[in-house]
C-alpha cells in the first residue's frame, strides 16, 4: 500500500512521460490550471518570456466585463497571487525594473476588478497588498529616474479609488530617495492650489448640482494630497509638516494626540510631546483612552520623571478598576418591566479595600512597581 500513496516520492517513480500525460489530462477543460502550467513553462525561458505571458493575462483581466462570482473571485485571487510570486522570483532577480512595471500594472487592475465583484471579504484587497509588499522588496534595486517615479506614484494615488496604492509612497521610499520625495511633495502642493480638472470632476458626475459636485471633488482631491504629504513628511522626518495638517484643537483629540506625541518623541522633542498629551488627557475617568495613556507614560519615562510616571500608572490602574466594578453594578441593577430593582452584591458596591490596587504583571515600563527587579 505504501507504493500507492499519493505523494511526491511515488509520483517521481512514474517517470516524466507518464506524469506529463496525467498533467495534460488533469488540466483539460480547466483554463485557470492551463494558464498556471503555461506560466510554469515560461518561467524556464527567461524574464522576457515570463513578462510577455504575464502582460497577456493582465490584458485578458482588463478586458473582462462580466460579474465575478465569489467562486471565480477566489480563483482569480489565487492566480494573481501566483503571478506576484512568479514576478518576484522569476523576473525581479535579473530585471527588477521589469518586475516593478508588471507589479505596478497588476495594481492598476484593482479598480476594474472591484467594479465587477463584491470584495466584502477583502480577497482582492489582500492580493493587491501582497503585490505592494513585493514592490517594497524590489524597490531597493530599481534604477528608474526618481522624478519620473514620483510622477507615476502621484498619478496612481490621485486616481486610486480602492486603496490599492495607499502605501505606494512608503513602499517606494528607497527608490524615490530625497530627490523623488521632494518632487512628489512639490507635485502635491501644486495640485492642492490648482483648479479642479475634468478628471477630478468625472468621478462625481452622478451629482447633478454643479456646486456640490465641485465641493465633493475638491474635498476628495485635498484628502488625497494630504495623505501623500503626510507620507512624505514621515519619510523626511518632518514632524512639523505632519503636525501642521491639524488645528491645535484637533491635536488634543484622543484619536490624533497619541500619534502626534509618538512622532515628537521620535524626533527628540519629549517636552513638546508631554505638553500635547497633557492638553489631550480627559478629566473624566469614565472616558477610557489607553493609547493616549501609553503615550503619556512614554513621555514621562523618556523625561526620567519616575514619580510622575508611577502616579500616572496608579491612576490608570484605579480607573480600570472603577470601570470594571461599575460595569458589574450596571449589569446586576438592570430593571425589568415586571420586577423591582435588584440590589447589587455588597462586594460590588464596597469602596476600594486598599489604596494599592493590583498591578498588571507584565508592565513594560522600567519604573513600574510591579516590574520584576
Amino acid at each position: 500500500m505504501a507504493g500507492k500513496a499519493l505523494n511526491k516520492a511515488n509520483l517521481l517513480t512514474l517517470g516524466a512521460d507518464v506524469l506529463a500525460d496525467l498533467l495534460l489530462e488533469s488540466v483539460k477543460g480547466d483554463a485557470a490550471r492551463q494558464r498556471r502550467v503555461r506560466m510554469a513553462l515560461a518561467a524556464e525561458q527567461g524574464p522576457e518570456t515570463i513578462a510577455a505571458d504575464v502582460r497577456k493575462r493582465f490584458a485578458q483581466v482588463r478586458r473582462g466585463r462580466s460579474f465575478i462570482s465569489r467562486k471565480a473571485q477566489k480563483s482569480l485571487a489565487r492566480e494573481l497571487s501566483d503571478l506576484t510570486q512568479l514576478i518576484e522570483t522569476g523576473i525581479a532577480p535579473d530585471a527588477p525594473d521589469l518586475a516593478f512595471d508588471l507589479l505596478w500594472a497588476q495594481l492598476h487592475l484593482a479598480a476594474g476588478i472591484h467594479e465587477r465583484t463584491d470584495d466584502s471579504w477583502g480577497t482582492i484587497g489582500d492580493v493587491m497588498r501582497d503585490a505592494m509588499e513585493a514592490i517594497s522588496r524590489v524597490a531597493p534595486f530599481l534604477t528608474k529616474d526618481p522624478k519620473a517615479l514620483a510622477e507615476d506614484v502621484f498619478e496612481a494615488v490621485s486616481v486610486d479609488g480602492y486603496g490599492a496604492f495607499d502605501h505606494a509612497v512608503h513602499a517606494l521610499a528607497e527608490a524615490l530617495g530625497d530627490t523623488g520625495l521632494a518632487h512628489l511633495k512639490a507635485l502635491s502642493e501644486a495640485a492642492r492650489s490648482a483648479p479642479l480638472t475634468e478628471a477630478d470632476l468625472i468621478l462625481y458626475e452622478f451629482i447633478t448640482d454643479p456646486a456640490q459636485r465641485e465641493d465633493r471633488a475638491r474635498v476628495a482631491r485635498d484628502r488625497t494630497v494630504e495623505m501623500i504629504l503626510q507620507d512624505v513628511a514621515d519619510l523626511q522626518g518632518d514632524v512639523d509638516a505632519w503636525l501642521s495638517r491639524y488645528t491645535p484643537e484637533q491635536l488634543t483629540f484622543h484619536t490624533i494626540a497619541p500619534e502626534a506625541a509618538t512622532r515628537l518623541l521620535a524626533a527628540g522633542r519629549a517636552e513638546e510631546a508631554l505638553q500635547l498629551v497633557d492638553r489631550a488627557l480627559p478629566t473624566d475617568h469614565w472616558f477610557d483612552t489607553p493609547d493616549l495613556d501609553q503615550a503619556h507614560f512614554a513621555c514621562l519615562e523618556t523625561l526620567g520623571r519616575k514619580d510622575d510616571l508611577r502616579n500616572a500608572l496608579w491612576a490608570r490602574a484605579k480607573s480600570a478598576c472603577v470601570q470594571t466594578r461599575c460595569a458589574g453594578i450596571s449589569s446586576s441593577c438592570r430593571i425589568s418591566r415586571t420586577s423591582k430593582p435588584k440590589t447589587p452584591p455588597a462586594s460590588m458596591c464596597s469602596p476600594f479595600r486598599s489604596s494599592t490596587p493590583p498591578w498588571p504583571t507584565a508592565c513594560k515600563f522600567r519604573t513600574c512597581p510591579s516590574r520584576p527587579s
